[in-house]
């Protein structure tokens, strides 16, 4: 049985301390999630980060993410004070 994958395009950005996260659309291949990032890059604000477009790949189905849970801001906060 093949692995059905999935593309998940993001757009994330900083400006002055501020962290702006967007999911944009998933998609059924790399290439459609290219041409969506082309077209979002067209458009007012994203077209003044286009550089800040990510996309991942995801295996369905899988347990590959977060596999070990993960930190919190307080747990670095109490990591860096040891």
């Amino acid at each position: 049985m093949s692995q059905k994958k999935v593309y998940l395009l993001q757009h994330w950005y900083d400006e002055d301390d501020l962290e702006t996260y967007k999911i944009l659309a998933v998609f059924s291949s790399k290439e459609k999630a290219d041409e969506a990032r082309e077209y979002f890059a067209k458009l007012s604000g994203f077209r003044d980060y286009p550089e800040d477009f990510i996309i991942n790949s995801y295996v369905l189905d899988e347990l590959k993410e977060w596999t070990e849970g993960f930190v919190s801001e307080n747990d670095l906060d109490d990591f860096w004070k040891e």
